[in-house]
């Protein structure tokens, strides 16, 4: 099954495989996301991870093995094989897709993607993320999002830092006497 364009300011699709053994999704990006964007954001593209969060309703807790594993400039990041029962959730990878006979398939040497279950406002969720420096080599050979495009996820991203900024402030100083 393919959602195209299944996120909000990024050209990306999200693509769910159902086999006999498996359930994959697939989060497939196709533009880059620039350095630019990152940094109006106050990202620092060295230290900034690509998240997707995978919502579960109903689901029990798993049974959680970690494991560290080193990323690039010594990094390290940590990844939780989970289990609920017979359902295993294993090693994720990014990779770069080449198209052949009009099939969109994987190409060898993916990079690691690091998984967490984590329990949010009282929901469950899967997080799966990686390392923006790490991603950099595979996005660089997508093509860049629309002048226009970037202009107004800067924009929108500058508003939103703002309005962060000020809730931040007004929770420090506490509520007004009187």
């Amino acid at each position: 099954m393919l959602y195209r364009n299944a996120f909000a300011g990024l050209k990306a699709d999200l693509a769910y495989v159902l086999a006999l053994d498996r359930l994959e999704q697939l989060v497939l990006l196709r533009e880059q996301i620039p350095t630019e964007v990152l940094e109006a954001a106050g990202l620092a593209p060295a230290t900034t991870r690509l998240v997707v969060l995978s919502e579960f309703f109903d689901a029990p807790e798993p049974i959680k093995e970690t494991q560290s594993f080193p990323l690039v400039h010594g990094q390290r990041a940590s990844d939780e094989q989970l289990s609920l029962g017979v359902t295993m959730f294993v090693r994720g990878q990014a990779f770069a897709l080449e198209t052949i006979a009009g099939v969109d398939l994987p190409r060898s040497g993916g990079l690691r993607v690091a998984k967490a279950w984590q329990t949010l406002d009282d929901r469950q969720f899967l997080i799966e993320s990686c390392a923006y420096s790490a991603l950099a080599p595979l996005l660089a050979k997508l093509p860049l999002p629309g002048q226009a495009q970037v202009e107004s996820t800067k924009s929108r991203l500058r508003r939103t830092a703002a309005v962060h900024r000020a809730e931040d402030a007004k929770s420090r100083t506490g509520p007004p006497c009187g």
